[in-house]
C-alpha cells in the first residue's frame, strides 16, 4: 500500500500543533489527519510535546521538536512582555529547528492549530516561502483573553507571506475583522463531528433516574462550578427521580488547585462524579440524558456542545461566541445567560420536569447537526480548501 501512494502524486502538508494540551482543537485535527484523503495528502505532524495528539495517531509522518522541560506554551491569555522574553529562546530553537525540517521535507503547505503555532509557523513559512493556513480556533477580544499586545503580536504575524485564516465560527471571523488581521484571506469554516450512530443510546448499562453530564478542560473560564452549584440545589429539591451529575474532564498541573476546590465544593455527594479525563467521548455520553455546557468566555465553536448534540442528548448551553450558530432558533437547544445561575437552574428544572421537552430538543438537535455540522461535510469543505491553496501555488 505504501509503495502504491510513493507512485501517486500526493501533496505533502506540514500540521503544527504545540500539543501541550487536548482540547476540542486537537481532538478535531485528529480526526482531520485520520480521514484526510491520502491518495491527494501526505501529512506530517510536527508538536512541541507528545501529548495525546501526537501519542492518538498511527499511521502518519510525526515528529516532536519541541523542548518539553520548557514552558513552550505562549497561551492565549499569557502573551505578555515577560512571558515572550521568557519563551522566547526556546521558541527561537523550536523555530531553527522547524526551519531545518521544512528544508528536509519540503511541505508545500503549513497548517497552524493553534495561537502559538500561528505564530512561529508564519515566520517559518516567510522564511522557506512557504503559504501557510491558520485553524483560528480562539475569538480574539479581551473577554476570550486576549489583551492589546497579543492582538498586535498576531497582528504582525497575520501580515507575514502568504497565510490563509480558516475561522472556526462567524464570531472567530468577525473578532479577525474586527482585530484587522493582515491574512491573504479569511474563510469560516465550521468544525465537523461525527454523528453517532448509536444515539440516545442510554446503554445498557444506563443508570436508573435521570443523568447530567458536564465535559472539557477544567479551567475557571470553562466554569463547572456553576455546574456543580446548580447540581446541590436542585439536588436539595423533592419530588424528582435519582438524578446524576457526571463531570468528565482534567486539570492541567498547573490547574489542579481549581479541581481540588471543586471536589471540596461537591462534598461527600454521592450524586456528583468527577470521572476525570474520558478516553471515548461517545460512549460517555450514552449514559447521559442532558448535557450542560458553562462558559463564561467567548467560546468559539465548542465541540463538546456539537457531540452531544450529535449523540442525541437535550443540551442547554451558555451563550457565548459561537453557541447560537450550532444552537439556533428551530428548537435544537437551550441558550441562558453565561453568568445567570438561576436562568442554568431553571433551565435544568424545565427538562427534568418535561420529558416530552427533553426528546424534542434532543432529536431536532441532533438533525441539525448532520445538516449542518457533520464530519463528512467538514472533510469535503476542508479538503476542497487544501486542494484550492495549492491550485493558487501553481499559478
Amino acid at each position: 500500500m505504501l509503495f502504491i501512494r510513493k507512485l501517486l502524486v500526493m501533496t505533502k502538508v506540514l500540521f503544527l500543533d504545540q500539543d501541550y494540551e487536548y482540547g476540542g482543537a486537537q481532538k478535531v485535527l485528529l480526526k482531520t489527519l485520520e480521514k484526510l484523503d491520502r491518495n491527494k495528502f501526505e501529512p506530517c505532524l510536527i508538536t512541541g510535546f507528545k501529548g495525546r495528539l501526537y501519542t492518538g495517531l498511527d499511521d502518519i509522518q510525526k515528529k516532536v521538536i519541541g523542548i518539553p522541560e520548557t514552558p513552550f506554551k505562549l497561551g492565549r491569555e499569557s502573551i505578555r512582555v515577560k512571558n515572550l522574553l521568557f519563551a522566547g529562546f526556546f521558541s527561537l530553537v523550536f523555530l531553527f529547528r522547524l526551519i531545518i525540517e521544512i528544508k528536509k521535507s519540503g511541505p508545500k503547505l503549513i497548517y497552524t492549530n493553534t495561537v502559538e503555532m500561528h505564530l512561529l509557523g508564519s515566520l517559518a513559512g516567510f522564511i522557506s516561502s512557504t503559504p501557510v493556513i491558520w485553524r483560528v480556533h480562539d475569538i480574539m477580544d479581551s473577554e476570550a483573553g486576549f489583551n492589546n499586545l497579543s492582538i498586535k503580536t498576531i497582528r504582525f504575524f497575520s501580515g507575514l507571506g502568504k497565510i490563509t485564516a480558516l475561522p472556526v465560527s462567524g464570531a472567530v471571523e468577525e473578532s479577525m475583522i474586527e482585530s484587522s488581521m493582515k491574512t491573504k484571506e479569511i474563510i469560516k469554516l465550521y468544525n465537523g463531528v461525527e454523528i453517532d450512530s448509536n444515539a440516545r443510546g442510554k446503554s445498557e448499562s444506563k443508570e436508573p433516574g435521570i443523568t447530567l453530564g458536564w465535559m472539557g478542560r477544567v479551567t475557571e473560564m470553562k466554569n463547572p462550578e456553576m455546574f456543580i452549584r446548580a447540581a446541590l440545589k436542585i439536588l436539595d429539591k423533592p419530588g424528582y427521580p435519582p438524578l446524576r451529575f457526571l463531570i468528565a474532564g482534567e486539570a492541567l498541573p498547573e490547574e489542579a488547585e481549581l479541581l481540588e476546590k471543586l471536589k471540596l465544593l461537591a462534598g461527600e455527594s454521592k450524586e456528583i462524579i468527577f470521572e476525570g479525563y474520558v478516553e471515548n467521548t461517545d460512549k460517555w455520553l450514552r449514559q447521559l440524558d442532558i448535557f450542560v455546557h458553562t462558559s463564561y468566555i467567548a467560546d468559539s465553536l465548542p465541540t463538546s456542545v456539537m457531540e452531544a448534540m450529535s449523540a442525541g442528548l437535550a443540551v442547554i448551553a451558555a451563550d457565548t461566541g459561537g453557541v447560537k450558530e450550532i444552537i439556533n432558533n428551530r428548537g435544537c437547544g437551550i441558550i441562558y445567560g453565561p453568568y445567570d445561575q438561576d436562568a442554568l437552574e431553571g433551565a435544568i428544572l424545565s427538562l427534568l420536569d418535561n420529558a416530552k421537552k427533553r426528546k424534542e430538543l434532543a432529536k431536532e438537535g441532533r438533525q441539525h447537526i448532520k445538516r449542518k455540522f457533520s464530519e463528512e461535510i467538514y472533510m469535503e469543505k476542508f479538503q476542497a480548501i487544501l486542494s484550492s491553496s495549492l491550485e493558487q501555488i501553481k499559478k
